[in-house]
């Protein structure tokens, strides 16, 4: 679905990202462990240790004054991304019979929006994105490209912040895009609406624009 051999594209390993996340602490802290299903072992002396000391070996965490360790980088957009986080969209892709083939995770706030993917062993890969596209363009882009390698499956996305969440379920028919909205707590009533190529962007735009916000 994506060509992680990209160079916008940066992999982390799990313990990195604990380590980062150890490093932190508030709301958007505790929202990211559990959208990394991290387990509270993840957290212990030597995953963390591993983390740092891989981070320290990619140039990805530097010393500052007083021999203090900083994100540096990639890290740091991470780290900056998880931080001011005011927006987590879950993205699953469903193939035949529902069952997920991928899935993704973009992380949105006011100075930084990141897209992430789970890989092998518990690693990510996490693309930063451009600040020519919204984060429903993103979203959508990501949808399309599943969308064309497996046209009969669907796309789930769930945008949530600590208030609520909205989802909605895409797919394509032969007239363009249906979208459905399954019942939640900002969604009371079940909704179907069917889309052509030149308004489907709008409703990819309008849920996470509408999503509860802090």
């Amino acid at each position: 679905m994506t060509d992680n051999d990209a160079p916008d594209w940066v992999g982390f390993g799990y313990s990195e990202i604990a380590f980062l996340l150890s490093q932190m602490d508030g709301p958007a802290i505790e929202k990211a462990r559990g959208c990394f299903d991290f387990q509270p072992s993840v957290f212990s002396d030597e995953v963390r240790g591993a983390g740092l000391s891989s981070l320290f070996a990619r140039s990805l965490v530097v010393h500052q004054d007083d021999d203090v360790l900083v994100p540096d980088r990639e890290a740091a957009l991470l780290a900056v991304g998880i931080a001011g986080a005011r927006l987590w969209s879950r993205i699953a892709f469903l193939g035949e019979g529902e069952v997920v083939a991928d899935s993704a995770l973009m992380i949105a706030g006011e100075e930084i929006t990141l897209l992430l993917q789970p890989r092998n062993f518990g690693s990510w890969v996490m693309m930063v994105r451009s600040p020519d596209l919204s984060n429903g363009h993103a979203v959508m882009a990501l949808a399309e490209s599943f969308l064309e390698v497996h046209p009969a499956g669907t796309v789930l996305v769930t945008a949530e912040t600590g208030a609520g969440e909205r989802a909605a379920l895409f797919a394509r028919t032969p007239e363009g895009w249906s979208v459905d909205y399954p019942v939640s707590e900002t969604t009371p009533n079940p909704i179907s609406e069917c889309h052509d190529e030149t308004s489907i962007l709008a409703s990819f735009e309008s849920l996470l624009a509408h999503a509860p916000s802090l």
